[in-house]
């Protein structure tokens, strides 16, 4: 029985989600998995600083996180003195991993964040280890930990630097696809899906999101179609973000908008849309993809999901939002049934439901990692 050690880590949802579509296929396969999510692994004290630290960082200093993200692009010095700041600042979460691998004793080592493979000793890092990049760019930070094999979206960007990281160490890239949850993959038709969820079946429904963590320009969207008058039903999803929740229902809103907090069935909501309006968030809009559901993109944070934002307009399967023009783009593209239609065919040639499936077949594979040794 092969033994996957399958690590992520919680900044965001996305590096979380793609690890437990992993974990279900890969335990169906009869794999034994121990899933981890190392920041969990950090004193509860200081894990929600952390996390909190780094969403305050790219509320309020998106600056700051542009330009660390763009250096570990250009610059090999740069990327080597943060590749080595991140192997020390995680030594709480090295001693743990020590430990574990000495119990658990994988065959397999599957990373779905950047971070997680820098923090392997030496000698773990002789078993066959894979990375799954989450997002629709290959950035060079993804090689640090030096992983044998790279699964990604397809026809993703490759920077120079990541060539030559690729170059220098070996490592191969499979264009699999972002893996999502199975939930994402049973379709509902829209008359049913908006029956279960109190929807009227005959009118259009936008959803609006700003991924699980409820961030990005969500108030100021829903001002905006507060003003436009019911050309739709509007469905707003806060996520976890409580404070959004509170100012958004601390007044009165027009029928036509409906808001709520946190939801598991958010392929349901998916299922009844016509249009999402959301961050380019790259599991967000990879579910969105799987799902067949046209983009109106807010404000990108900065980084990766610049990165994401640039691949969904390069494959005209999105718009950016144009505040002030938000009811006149969203009636487009309710009014253009066509419109639509072309773009769920685009989609369904870049996002593969089946990722998981590929991922788990390719790293499950014993004849091909034995060559890998």
């Amino acid at each position: 029985m092969e033994r996957v050690l399958l690590l992520s880590m919680g900044f965001g949802a996305g590096h979380n989600s793609a690890a437990q579509a992993l974990l279900h296929v890969m335990e169906e396969r009869n794999a034994k998995v121990m899933y981890v999510d190392l920041l969990e692994w950090i004193p509860t004290k200081a894990h929600p600083l952390l996390q909190n630290g780094y969403h305050r960082m790219l509320n309020r200093f998106p600056a700051v996180y542009h330009y660390l993200y763009d250096w570990t692009h250009q610059s090999r010095w740069f990327r080597y003195v943060s590749g080595e700041a991140i192997k020390r600042a995680g030594w709480m979460i090295r001693r743990q991993l020590a430990r574990r691998l000495s119990h658990f004793r994988p065959t397999r080592v599957v990373a779905t964040h950047p971070f997680a493979l820098m923090w392997l000793s030496s000698h773990w890092r002789r078993i066959p280890s894979f990375c799954v990049v989450t997002d629709y760019e290959l950035h060079p930070i993804w090689l640090s930990g030096t992983p044998d094999v790279l699964y990604t979206a397809s026809g993703i960007s490759v920077p120079l630097q990541a060539q030559r990281r690729l170059w220098q160490s070996a490592a191969r890239v499979v264009e699999t696809g972002i893996p999502v949850r199975r939930e994402f993959l049973q379709n509902v038709s829209k008359q049913e899906a908006r029956r279960l969820l109190g929807l009227r079946p005959d009118r259009p429904v936008v959803l609006v999101m700003g991924g699980g963590e409820g961030m990005g320009p969500v108030r100021e969207t829903v001002q905006e179609l507060e003003k436009a008058g019911p050309i739709c039903q509007v469905v707003v999803l806060a996520g976890k973000n409580e404070a959004l929740m509170v100012e958004l229902t601390r007044h009165s809103l027009p029928p036509h908008i409906r808001v709520e907090g946190f939801r598991p069935d958010v392929p349901l909501f998916m299922d009844a849309a016509d249009l999402l309006i959301t961050k380019p968030g790259g599991l967000t809009i990879t579910e969105a993809m799987v799902k067949r559901l046209p983009l109106l993109l807010l404000e990108a944070l900065p980084g990766q999901e610049e990165a994401n934002r640039r691949y969904l307009l390069r494959h005209r399967v999105a718009e950016t939002v144009q505040f002030g023009h938000l009811p006149q783009q969203m009636k487009r593209w309710l009014e253009s049934p066509a419109r639509r239609k072309h773009v769920a065919r685009v989609m369904s040639e870049l996002a593969s439901g089946n990722a998981a499936d590929r991922i788990a077949d390719e790293v499950l594979q014993p004849a091909r990692h034995r060559a890998l040794r």
